[in-house]
């Protein structure tokens, strides 16, 4: 919960895009995206070689 504190304090963003709950939700996403990552790892390996 911290880390997410401080990930979204250090992110660069428009005050409107902090308003609109951008920021938020990409800190959101990112400390999910870290607690699940061996779960994901099959997706993300695939979303990998798709931009490839």
């Amino acid at each position: 919960m911290l880390l997410d504190l401080a990930l979204w304090l250090a992110t660069p963003a428009p005050w409107r895009h902090r308003q609109l709950g951008y920021v938020r939700e990409s800190v959101l996403l990112s400390g999910r995206a870290r607690r699940c990552r061996r779960a994901w790892a099959p997706h993300a390996a695939r979303s990998r070689e798709a931009w490839r």
